[in-house]
């Protein structure tokens, strides 16, 4: 069962992308059709767009120069075609007095008329040069941050256009239905760009979906409030000209297919983003749930849309500029500006784009947080790769954990390796072990001395000016009792008796009373254990203080705490 929610999904991506396909290849019919009005060889008006070269411009007094706008003059424009190296000359109407000059690449439209000479007008500037220069800047950007994904990312690019180039424009000037054509079209387009960018994986899967939901959501609201508010599409003087010159164009229908187009532009990069960041919170946290990577991923979200829908009003408010400072200086009220016709296209197709915006970041959230959810083995075997994979190349220190997972659960505390072999210690030596058992030495100074510090040149360390040598140390003085020893006991000899005015407690310098025979072990260990203490606080050794203890090495050895057969 832990496929089945990826496999689906992905069958209603194939069901979305077959439908589309279909539903092109019935509307598309190859063209635009040499029927229409516009492309007829025997229309009473054929034109044509020549490139050509400014030579000169020259001021000529106007016959009529109170109906020039402000600021314009008339010029007359001798130029060089570039086809046939034929120069001509026709007049002009400069709007801003400084427009035209020599050395211009323009491009001229050759208006013929059977019976009539051929009329000349500078339709637009050639602007070839500076658009490649920019092109190729944003390729170069593109691919030096995207790498390999943004060459995928420029094909996508591409093959967009070619389809809008291609088929979209074609099929509608054919007078099929743009809804139908812009709908079918963005669809392909979306499957292509974010599977040929993305790749194939369950992230890319529920991006493509959620896209397709809230597009589909974007087109339905745009209907009803386009038809609701009673929108033509004659607002714009392109959409005339383009009624015009093609004839019979539904241009309600060239304002929703407008809309849907503008539509995925946006969505695809809302619902990748959501996708995104779904699937790094899985790997941030594998123990994350659908609940916490729900949560997370849709406080990114809300930062998102509030800031794409702000983006989308700056937008085509700035495209409607000029129509904005016509208003200003206008008379009529601000409620009939609001509600007329031009306004209110913008105003629905900011307000339907923000719409599926909204609605596509909760779709595609919950769709990516089941995916993410369906192979948690996976999943926390790429993080687990991605942990060692940074320990066996870099320092070994513990990498803390993404910021963004620490809300999400508890981290598995990595164990690190041990810094020293793991092995027991040595066993002590047995000089130490009896020392421990109470050989000792009587007096501090019988100790071998401490290493002396080496001599200049006689050290390990290299000193300009001296010989370098190993270094020796000396070798300790002759003791009398070495440290594996035992020192002679009191009992072992008389020592001299003390003065009278020695003022010592009495029976100092006695000899010890004799132990007896021990009868059984368990008085013998007693036995030994008496011998312990006497020879540890003896009071006729005369190197003892009035509390019987000996200054030089006091601390070094106390008596028994307790008889053996007690520590047993």
């Amino acid at each position: 069962m832990r496929f089945v929610t990826h496999w689906l999904l992905l069958v209603l991506v194939g069901i979305i992308t077959l439908a589309a396909v279909a539903t092109m290849a019935q509307l598309y019919s190859g063209g635009v059709s040499d029927d229409d009005p516009a492309f007829r060889e025997d229309a009473l008006q054929r034109s044509s767009v020549l490139d050509a070269q400014i030579l000169e411009v020259t001021p000529v007094p106007d016959e009529d120069p109170a109906g020039l706008p402000p600021g314009a003059v008339s010029v007359e424009v001798t130029a060089r075609l570039d086809d046939t190296g034929e120069v001509i000359t026709f007049p002009m109407i400069d709007d801003t007095g400084d427009t035209f000059h020599a050395g211009q690449r323009v491009t001229v439209t050759a208006n013929e008329t059977d019976g009539e000479d051929t009329l000349y007008v500078i339709s637009d500037f050639q602007r070839e040069r500076p658009l490649a220069l920019l092109a190729g800047l944003f390729v170069v950007a593109v691919i030096a941050f995207g790498r390999f994904q943004g060459v995928r990312a420029l094909i996508g690019l591409a093959l967009t256009g070619l389809l809008i180039v291609l088929y979209l424009i074609p099929t509608i000037l054919n007078g099929q239905d743009p809804v139908q054509v812009a709908l079918s079209t963005s669809m392909v387009i979306m499957v292509i760009t974010l599977y040929l960018s993305h790749g194939a994986s369950r992230k890319t899967t529920a991006a493509v979906v959620g896209t397709a939901l809230a597009l589909l959501l974007t087109g339905a609201l745009a209907a009803l409030f386009v038809e609701g508010a009673n929108l033509t599409g004659f607002t714009s003087e392109e959409a005339r000209l383009a009624n015009v010159e093609a004839g019979g164009l539904s241009l309600r229908g060239l304002l929703l297919a407008g809309i849907i187009l503008g539509g995925l532009g946006v969505l695809d990069d809302v619902t990748m983003s959501q996708a995104s960041t779904v699937f790094e919170l899985r790997r941030a946290n594998p123990r994350a749930g659908f609940r916490n990577l729900t949560r997370g991923a849709l406080t990114v979200g809300r930062d998102h849309v509030a800031a794409t829908v702000n983006t989308l009003f700056l937008a085509y408010a700035g495209a409607a500029l000029p129509l904005l400072i016509l208003f200003a200086v206008g008379i009529d009220p601000v409620v009939s500006v609001l509600t007329s016709e031009i306004v209110a296209v913008e105003v629905v197709r900011t307000l339907v784009g923000s719409l599926g915006l909204i609605a596509a970041v909760p779709i595609t959230t919950a769709l990516a947080a089941v995916l993410a959810c369906s192979e948690p083995k996976k999943v926390a075997a790429e993080a687990r790769h991605r942990q060692g994979h940074h320990h066996a190349h870099g320092p070994a220190t513990v990498a803390a954990p993404a910021a963004s997972a620490r809300e999400f659960g508890p981290q598995p505390m990595p164990v690190m390796p041990p810094g020293y072999p793991a092995e027991p210690a040595p066993r002590a030596p047995a000089a130490m072990e009896r020392f421990a058992h109470g050989d000792q030495t009587d007096r501090i100074d019988q100790l071998p001395p401490p290493e002396q510090p080496p001599m200049p040149g006689q050290g390990r360390l290299m000193i300009p000016g001296y010989p370098a040598a190993p270094f020796v140390p000396p070798a300790p003085p002759p003791s009398t009792y070495p440290r594996e020893q035992r020192p002679p006991q009191p009992s072992e000899g008389r020592r001299p008796e003390r003065e009278q005015g020695d003022r010592r407690r009495p029976g100092r310098g006695r000899e010890p009373a004799p132990l007896p025979e021990p009868t059984s072990p368990q008085e013998a260990d007693d036995l030994d254990w008496i011998r312990q203490l006497r020879d540890a606080y003896n009071p006729a050794d005369p190197r003892r203080d009035d509390d019987g203890w000996r200054h030089e090495d006091q601390g070094r050895r106390s008596p028994p705490s307790s008889p053996p057969h007690h520590r047993r």
